[in-house]
């Protein structure tokens, strides 16, 4: 499929406009908290601690769902309280 044919369906550029804004919105935050963080602290170690651990997080997401899809879960009671 090309390019053209792909942009001329209405629903693949609503969604690929959507994601354009979901990815500029992850990233701006992403900036601003490592900005934030430098502000609190006035520490650049902090900061580059805050993008370390963002990427870290982002980088063992896709292993701690498969751990977690793997677990057995309990069975559902009707019976059970919060």
């Amino acid at each position: 499929m090309t390019i053209r044919a792909l942009m001329s369906s209405r629903d693949a550029r609503v969604y690929l406009t959507g994601q354009s804004f979901s990815l500029f919105g992850d990233t701006s935050m992403f900036l601003a908290l490592g900005i934030w963080t430098k502000e609190l602290t006035h520490s650049n170690a902090a900061a580059g601690l805050t993008f370390f651990f963002g990427v870290l997080a982002a980088l063992f997401a896709p292993f701690a769902g498969m751990l977690v899809d793997r677990a057995r879960r309990r069975p559902y009671s009707s019976r059970s309280t919060l």
